[in-house]
């Protein structure tokens, strides 16, 4: 009941709510409040007395007797809920991993580093997409060496033992600012002191050990700070040594023009060779000597990281951290000194996303720079009679069925399985781990990455075909512009096992308007088979449908249905 203070509103509420329950027989009216909850306990305890009540029990009683004497009506049929199209996983990339059983193989090389008594093979084509120093000193000289007069093979002589004929080009005279105030020496690593003078960090740092004096000057110091000399570091290369040995291999042609790039304090020195092998092919060699500080285990550690992204660092306890930034300030490796310092930081789970990025910079300088490009090429692929060249390095360590089929003495490699279109996108996702599906025939790519073993390359066709069935069929299944049942012919051939899943459902739901289409005869016994037995709407529900208008006369209407 409402309260005296009740407004006149309220209480013609709770009049016409008293007036309906009356009209519809209803057991009582009560009223609770949503916002405060009283009187909640109240209409639970009624609707309990109300469905207990005797009063209750009869009406229900009566009704069932009215059903029963008037016959059963039957129920329309319930749709059951319909299977969901499966998922298409994306394969885990195995670009590193594939990059990383180059390091340090001498297969295909063409660079290697001298680092005290040992010698560690490398890849000009991995080092140039890794780093923009190898790639500013590789490419440089290859360049150079493309604008040379051609090395002309004319002798009967065996061209194994021809040793190369090396010529010293004289580099102009080191300027005064690229020498060491105290050894007078070319500054191999430039730093600025608190006196704001330029030294090497090895002469400074000999003189810090018992001084604490500038070297130049006499005045005391503030601290022993040293801060990188940019500046100078990113200087003319004629700041390196007097001589740069440039091999010139049985010719007289005119040695490349002197560099002017920037070289790296890392290196001592940095000749290319160039040579003819046994199978007459020239073979050019670049050696960086590397300064007399750099440990070879370092070495490998800095190779790891341009060939895969990442580093192996036991801890932030491993002793060879502190050498690693060094040498990575030195390359300008600015990531591996991030990943270092995240290891000693304890942040090392930031790490995996940072070579997540490297590889997809690799890639990228990869894509527009090497893809079908001949530098450092060496050896190409002729498809329907376009030649493409290639790098043996990256093509053998990325495609088993390539490495297969190509060894030290391949020049050239005819493909006649696939279009040059199609083949140079595998090449492009083998140098990338990317693909240009959207671009591409996915249909004859996916062929291509089953026949080349490429099992990620078939998982992303999968998924873009998949895509390309639901935008074709989104208005109209039965026109569509698609051949879903040739579609799944092609994948059970080259084990898309992902895609046939796909499509399969994909029949058995739209089962109505694609067994009209002409192309479902063309399916297998087993796939028919399969596609009938399991279409939806099921056949038992179908039947179900039948008896229900046969007993009323009408079609169950779509609000009478479970619908999926």
């Amino acid at each position: 009941m409402g309260s005296r203070n009740q407004s006149p509103c309220c209480l013609n509420t709770i009049f016409i709510g008293e007036a309906m329950a009356k009209a519809i027989n209803a057991f009582a009216y009560v009223e609770c409040s949503s916002l405060t909850q009283k009187g909640l306990k109240n209409v639970f305890d009624t609707a309990i007395r109300a469905a207990l009540s005797p009063a209750a029990s009869k009406a229900k009683h009566s009704k069932a007797k009215k059903t029963a004497a008037a016959g059963a009506v039957p129920q329309p049929p319930v749709l059951p809920k319909g299977i969901p199209a499966p998922w298409i996983n994306i394969l885990t990339s195995t670009f590193s991993e594939d990059l990383k059983k180059m390091v340090n193989r001498r297969d295909f090389s063409d660079v290697e580093f001298q680092c005290g008594s040992s010698t560690y093979p490398a890849h000009s084509i991995i080092l140039s997409c890794a780093s923009k120093v190898f790639r500013q000193i590789l490419v440089d000289y290859a360049d150079q060496w493309r604008q040379t007069d051609p090395l002309p093979i004319e002798t009967t002589e065996p061209v194994a033992t021809a040793p190369p004929v090396t010529t010293p080009v004289s580099l102009p005279t080191m300027p005064e600012e690229f020498k060491d105030p105290i050894t007078l020496e070319l500054i191999k690593d430039p730093v600025i002191a608190l006196d704001g003078h330029t030294y090497d960090r090895a002469s400074i740092g000999a003189w810090f050990v018992g001084h604490d004096t500038s070297p130049l000057t006499g005045s005391k110091l503030e601290g022993k700070t040293l801060i990188p000399n940019y500046n100078l570091r990113n200087g003319d290369a004629s700041a390196q040594p007097a001589a740069v040995l440039v091999p010139i291999a049985r010719s007289a042609a005119r040695p490349p023009a002197p560099r002017r790039s920037y070289v790296s304090p890392a290196f001592s020195c940095i000749q290319t060779v160039v040579t003819v092998d046994v199978h007459g092919n020239q073979v050019k060699r670049t050696t960086f000597t590397m300064a007399e500080s750099v440990r070879g285990i370092v070495l490998l550690r800095i190779l790891e990281f341009l060939y895969t992204g990442c580093v192996s660092i036991s801890g932030k306890g491993d002793e060879n951290i502190p050498d690693i930034m060094m040498l990575a300030e030195l390359l300008e490796l600015t990531e591996l000194a991030t990943i270092c310092r995240n290891v000693t930081n304890d942040e090392d789970y930031l790490n995996p996303s940072i070579g997540t990025w490297l590889n997809d910079e690799f890639g990228h300088v990869a894509s527009l720079s090497f893809v079908n490009k001949p530098i450092f090429a060496d050896m190409s692929f002729t498809v329907g009679g376009t030649k493409i060249p290639a790098h043996k390095a990256i093509v053998t360590t990325r495609c088993s069925v390539l490495a297969g089929r190509i060894d030290v003495s391949t020049n050239e490699l005819s493909i006649s399985d696939s279009s040059p279109n199609t083949f140079l996108a595998l090449l492009e996702y083998l140098y990338t781990g990317h693909a240009p599906i959207d671009t591409s025939d996915k249909i004859e790519l996916l062929c291509v990455a089953h026949r080349y073993k490429m099992p990620r390359l078939v998982t992303l066709c999968e998924l873009y075909l998949s895509k390309a069935v639901e935008v074709a069929t989104r208005d109209d299944i039965f026109r569509a512009q698609i051949d879903v049942c040739g579609m799944l012919t092609m994948a059970e051939s080259n084990s898309a096992e992902q895609l046939v899943a796909f499509l399969k459902h994909f029949l058995c739901t739209n089962y109505g308007p694609m067994s009209r289409r002409p192309e479902f005869k063309t399916l297998s016994d087993a796939d028919r088979s399969y596609v009938e037995e399991n279409q939806w709407p099921p056949k038992s529900y179908l039947k179900q449908v039948e008896d229900y208008e046969r007993a009323t006369g009408k079609k169950p209407k779509a609000d009478d249905c479970c619908l999926m």
